[in-house]
């Protein structure tokens, strides 16, 4: 299906990576944060405050890759 839009196949691949490290420390279940507390021995709300400036820097390089494919694909786009 994304083929058929039009989309390629490296970049989707990118934003998927991308939108689900952003899932992973995002509550309501960021799993990340869950499993570091502990070694951290820090309130989650603690955590979470000191996650939000990441949290808004990945959502900003998302919307960079997302917008601007050739960020992502110059790479791909040098080697071949």
């Amino acid at each position: 299906m994304i083929k058929a839009a039009g989309v390629d196949l490296i970049h989707f691949g990118i934003i998927m990576t991308l939108n689900l490290e952003i899932g992973m420390f995002t509550p309501p279940f960021g799993l990340n944060i869950f499993v570091g507390q502990p070694d951290l021995k820090a309130p989650l709300a603690d955590i979470y405050r000191g996650a939000v400036p990441f949290i808004l820097i990945n959502i900003v390089a998302l919307m960079l890759t997302t917008y601007v494919p050739d960020i992502s694909l110059w790479l791909v786009r040098t080697v071949t």
